[in-house]
């Protein structure tokens, strides 16, 4: 005759002890490896940022030079703010620290809406010059030739910008437009060709004008694309630091010190979450490097998506931190339970061992009395992250004496804990004792397969 007594013991004191658990096991982090690692990191990217629009900031240059005064005068005021822009933007990034996690892309999308309006102002101070001239020169007696001539550089200025923003990303940035404004140019040219100077003037300096602010447009959205994208790479090159320095923690005693030999190796007990998790992080680098991210999405990825897996990857060390010390809580319950009856039965611990042999699984003790008896100390949680713990006896009687016998271990086993300072409710009767516990070297070679 066999049966299995189940005892569900209070979780307060080892509610307790997981409580000092998380209280002393926060994330890891040498922080001046992170800022610097983040700051190469940053520091490499601005080099290949800056090398790229160097060079086609010269090739721009190149063309400005062949246009004439006015709009030379316009576009040269502008290039010095972009290259203002740029070093200013640079600079910031340069300074980031760990609250690359927190505000540094909130303050970089500021700093660039004030350098917008700065160039902004810029221009629209130039805009006024040229205006200013175009003003006094029609107070003058003005020949059809001299109106034919202006007409005709402002249209050759007009297909130079035309050119430098074909060279750009324009219809990532600006979809449509330069498709949109490009007509007009035609129309100029047929009313200059049929000899309708002042109106082709008219349409060619303002389709210019259009022309320039969409490519300044365009520019800075591609600059502000790549810082962006810089601030990204820094950040998730933080978080992929971070995880690293997470991956083995030490474990620490009730007062906070490391115990010796003693680690925790949190992808093994998060049952393979950091490894997840680092994988999405290097896909997600992947896609940032592959600029197929807008800026918006950049953005994202520093000032949310960064913060929010360093808050998932410190509820993942915790977690397995915590599965730990229930492991061990598992075995500690079990020696209690198997002292309580060796003291009052007679019972011998001869074998114990986890559930495959993994410190994951319940825990099970094998005892064996002078007649020949056996009895099997099982202690599990109800789910793996639950503060619970579940005693459950399954006795392998053979005598007629059984069943009162078992009453009489389960009593003790109850005593024996609240002794111990752990209320536990009383013992229930939980049918028959479950036979494949009572071979435990084929539950120490068991296969484990989860869902």
């Amino acid at each position: 005759m066999s049966g299995r007594k189940r005892i569900l013991v209070d979780e307060a004191e080892y509610f307790g002890l997981e409580q000092k658990a998380k209280q002393l096991g926060g994330l890891q982090r040498a922080v001046p490896v992170l800022i610097n690692q983040l700051r190469q990191q940053v520091n490499n990217d601005l080099v290949r940022v800056s090398e790229a629009l160097e060079t086609r900031q010269a090739a721009v240059e190149a063309q400005v030079g062949t246009l004439h005064e006015q709009a030379r005068n316009l576009e040269a005021r502008t290039e010095q703010k972009l290259r203002e822009h740029t070093r200013r933007a640079a600079a910031a990034l340069e300074q980031l620290g760990t609250d690359v996690r927190r505000d540094t892309e909130a303050r970089l999308v500021a700093q660039q809406a004030a350098w917008r309006a700065e160039i902004d102002e810029s221009r629209r101070q130039a805009r006024r010059e040229i205006q200013d001239v175009a003003d006094r020169v029609g107070d003058l007696e003005t020949t059809a030739a001299q109106t034919t001539r202006a007409a005709t550089d402002w249209l050759a200025d007009a297909r130079t910008m035309v050119s430098l923003i074909e060279d750009l990303p324009h219809e990532r940035h600006a979809p449509g437009e330069l498709a949109r404004i490009t007509p007009r140019l035609d129309t100029a040219a047929t009313d200059l060709a049929q000899g309708h100077a002042a109106s082709a003037l008219g349409l060619a300096q303002a389709t210019y004008h259009d022309l320039s602010d969409l490519r300044l447009t365009v520019e800075l959205a591609e600059r502000e694309n790549l810082l962006a994208r810089t601030a990204a790479t820094g950040a998730l090159a933080y978080l992929t630091a971070l995880i690293g320095q997470n991956e083995i923690a030490p474990v620490e005693d009730e007062n906070g010190v490391p115990i010796h030999g003693v680690t925790l190796h949190v992808d093994h007990w998060s049952r393979g979450e950091l490894t997840r998790l680092r994988d999405e992080v290097a896909a997600r680098s992947r896609e940032v490097a592959d600029r197929v991210l807008s800026t918006a999405d950049l953005r994202a990825v520093t000032a949310t998506e960064v913060p929010g897996h360093e808050q998932r990857l410190g509820e993942i060390v915790e977690r397995a931190r915590l599965r730990q010390l229930r492991s061990q809580l598992r075995v500690n319950l079990a020696e209690t339970v198997a002292g309580v009856l060796g003291d009052s039965t007679g019972y011998q611990v001869i074998d114990g061992t986890y559930v495959g042999a993994d410190e994951r699984e319940r825990f099970l003790a094998k005892m064996q009395h002078l007649n020949g008896n056996e009895l099997v100390v099982e202690v599990a949680t109800p789910s793996e992250d639950s503060s619970a713990m579940v005693v459950s006896v399954h006795s392998y009687d053979d005598d007629t004496t059984a069943r009162h016998d078992r009453d009489t271990r389960a009593q003790a086993i109850v005593e024996g804990l609240r002794q111990h300072g752990l209320a536990s409710g009383g013992a229930q009767e939980a049918g028959d004792a479950d036979p494949q516990w009572r071979d435990l070297e084929a539950v120490r070679k068991r296969e484990i397969t989860r869902e």
